[in-house]
């Protein structure tokens, strides 16, 4: 995914009233997530470092989605396609490799996520 489809895509899940009604959209969020990293050559530092603004600018509510993601009631690693049990390995580890990808760490900015 290219940082305008990244950018794109992402702008239903920034809308204030924007809740996950199953775990298929948190799946969605997180691949856009997964997405931008420095081994991903559509990306350069100054996307991935427009994206990180983005999702920590509180008026576009991503920090609102990763902790509806982090606070999700149901996780499993055996979830199979259930759409109310979140699959530890498809919506937890995208979500924490982007926490931890150097777009966020090496950013002065990673306090915000």
């Amino acid at each position: 995914m290219t940082p305008v489809q990244a950018h794109n895509y992402s702008r239903p899940f920034f809308l204030p009233a924007y809740r996950f009604g199953t775990t298929t959209n948190i799946y969605q969020f997180v691949a856009i997530l997964a997405s931008a990293n420095s081994k991903n050559v559509s990306w350069f530092a100054e996307d991935g470092q427009a994206f990180l603004n983005a999702m920590g600018d509180l008026d576009r509510n991503g920090i609102h989605r990763i902790s509806d993601i982090l606070c999700w009631p149901n996780v499993s690693h055996a979830s199979g396609r259930s759409e109310t049990v979140l699959s530890f390995q498809r919506g937890y580890i995208p979500l924490l490799a982007y926490l931890v990808s150097e777009y966020v760490i090496k950013s002065t900015l990673h306090h915000v996520v």
